[in-house]
């Protein structure tokens, strides 16, 4: 996942070869971005596969601290992909980079617990 996150910089489409389930490419792209300090959008292309999405390439665009624009070449791309077949899907991940304040209340606020 990170190798293809990597791939898929510039306006480039990398592919996953296989295809991977909807929730590990969203675990990666949590996984990828998490401790980031600038935004990301993260563009899936997959298809529908039972009750998951195959996602079998990606976009990947990188913003600032506090925004990150869609690039007209990924924007015709994810709606032209959409549109070609029925069961095509495209998944959008963001993210939000660490603030001191979410930092905070992550570690300060006390966790509750299923007893």
């Amino acid at each position: 996942m990170r190798e293809a996150l990597r791939r898929a910089k510039d306006g480039k489409l990398a592919r996953f070869r296989p295809p991977v389930n909807r929730n590990g490419f969203l675990l990666g792209c949590l996984d990828y971005t998490e401790l980031r300090s600038e935004e990301h959008l993260i563009v899936g292309y997959g298809f529908k596969y039972g009750a998951t999405t195959k996602i079998e390439s990606v976009h990947h665009v990188t913003g600032g601290a506090n925004s990150v624009a869609i690039p007209p070449n990924v924007a015709n791309a994810l709606w032209d992909y959409y549109s070609q077949h029925e069961s095509n899907e495209v998944i959008l991940f963001h993210n939000h980079p660490q603030t001191p304040i979410a930092v905070y209340r992550r570690h300060a606020l006390p966790r509750l617990h299923a007893g």
